[in-house]
């Protein structure tokens, strides 16, 4: 059994009821609760070290769409997962209630991303209700018919059923590559410029649904790579205010560095973990089942990760301050604007990943490698009293880093 496995407890705050914090917790799970790089919180011990502190409830109210394989209900981190719709796609669909393994048969695609949102141990807003649509067909196929189907009954879908909801799209896939045909000798096939106009309403279209915001992966291609594919490209426009760019951070020497694709001139691009991470999998299939134990249904140390975990990470991280926001303003009795509750999750997301990276007295980072990671803004002043006596003992010329209600 691995080391630290299956003491994972949850410890509420009493002083704050909108605050719990998750002690053992797993993987990258307390990088993100933690206002600092882990070089400086490694001078804390190990209680702050694996503490994950989040909001209770997190995501409560938002709809995930899921746009991947497929999904295992009856993975060990997915069982008391809220799926409130499967949406069936391709004119030879995928079984329902299956991911599809043909690729990787003991890492199911659509469930490790599922767990990262909203599993019970590796997810980070265990309370969203998840809809899935599978992007493949029952072939095991993703082509551009069923990919396509699969984007356009999720614009449906919402409309349809969710419009007056906070919806939060989670895209781990590619829509459209430019490396289809195109020959002077046989304009018909000369798809792409059509395909990418295409693109380009569809999610303008999306756009005009305030309650929405479409997360994407920028891809696990080496750094150096440009962004090419769809929807990730037209995170280069602003006009794709609620399109959210993905990328995977590989931390090096305690510094959290970008680890593949990346495009500076996209509005929206933001980092998370992607390496050395919890995620979920299957146990070996070479074991009997009655020999199976709870941990392997985890890889502990995942080193490969990926864009596609990072981006479910993401899309946990924001309908987390949505449900939280919203959370307030019910309790308030104020009036709920969506659109506004949206946009501001973005810039939340996007300020709070920037304050943390460790800069000068000139604003320059340290160390010009570091890329901005997520962070769920639980500042530290909403820690229990004991955690953050430990912080001042051990980190003493640290500045405390408190909650604000806005970005800037």
């Amino acid at each position: 059994m691995p080391s630290g496995w299956g003491d994972t407890f949850e410890e509420n705050i009493p002083e704050d009821d909108l605050v719990s914090v998750t002690r053992n917790a797993l993987g990258e799970l307390p990088y993100l609760s933690w206002p600092w790089t882990r070089e400086i919180i490694a001078h804390a011990g190990p209680r702050i070290q694996r503490s994950y502190y989040h909001y209770r409830n997190p995501g409560s109210g938002v709809v995930v769409y899921l746009l991947d394989n497929g999904l295992d209900p009856n993975h060990p981190d997915l069982l008391h997962a809220k799926v409130a719709d499967w949406i069936t796609t391709s004119r030879f669909p995928a079984e329902k209630w299956t991911d599809n393994y043909l690729r990787h048969p003991a890492r199911p695609h659509g469930t490790l991303v599922a767990s990262k949102i909203a599993g019970k141990l590796s997810g980070v807003a265990q309370a969203v209700e998840l809809v899935i649509v599978p992007c493949r067909n029952g072939y095991g196929l993703q082509t551009e018919d069923s990919v396509w189907d699969c984007v356009l009954k999720t614009y449906d879908h919402i409309k349809k059923n969710n419009k007056d909801r906070p919806c939060i799209v989670n895209f781990s896939r590619t829509l459209l590559q430019p490396a289809l045909p195109q020959t002077k000798d046989h304009p018909f096939l000369n798809i792409f410029p059509v395909m990418e106009r295409m693109t380009q309403w569809v999610f303008k279209e999306f756009e005009k649904l305030s309650n929405v915001i479409f997360v994407c992966a920028a891809g696990n291609s080496p750094p150096e790579s440009k962004i090419e594919h769809f929807p990730a490209a037209l995170g280069r426009s602003a006009e794709y205010k609620r399109l959210v760019v993905v990328g995977g951070a590989q931390e090096v020497d305690s510094v959290w560095q970008n680890r593949f694709q990346f495009d500076k001139s996209i509005v929206n691009m933001i980092w998370a973990p992607a390496g050395s991470i919890v995620s979920a999998c299957l146990p070996d299939p070479r074991i009997p089942q009655n020999s199976w134990k709870d941990y392997m249904f985890y890889d502990i140390k995942n080193e490969g990760g990926g864009t596609s975990s990072a981006t479910g990470i993401i899309t946990g991280i924001l309908a987390s301050y949505i449900s939280k926001t919203l959370d307030e303003d019910t309790k308030a009795h104020r009036e709920i604007n969506l659109e506004e509750h949206m946009d501001d999750a973005i810039a939340m997301l996007k300020w709070l990943s920037n304050i943390r990276v460790l800069k000068d007295w000139a604003g320059n980072p340290f160390n010009s490698e570091e890329v901005p990671v997520a962070w769920n803004g639980i500042s530290t002043d909403k820690w229990t009293r004991e955690d953050q006596q430990v912080v001042e003992n051990s980190i003493p010329f640290m500045p405390p880093v408190v909650s604000k209600p806005h970005p800037e």
